[in-house]
């Protein structure tokens, strides 16, 4: 397996996956989670920060490691 400094790329990846699915989804309401949808410019943009953090375990590691 990939493994940086400190883990797994992967456990980091979905260390991430977890911690947006729990604090987006779980920790927050249906109609808050409705209100975000209807929102669709900072939806866009939350989702796009989300998708950097997503992807950066990956990034550093392939980064590093050349």
């Amino acid at each position: 397996p990939a493994v940086n400094g400190t883990g797994s790329v992967a456990d980091d990846t979905l260390g991430v996956l977890l911690q947006h699915i729990n604090k987006a989804h779980l920790e927050e309401s249906p109609g808050q989670q409705l209100a975000d949808i209807l929102n669709p410019d900072a939806y866009v943009k939350m989702h796009t920060v989300w998708a950097e953090h997503l992807l950066a375990p990956t990034e550093n590691y392939v980064t590093n490691s050349c």
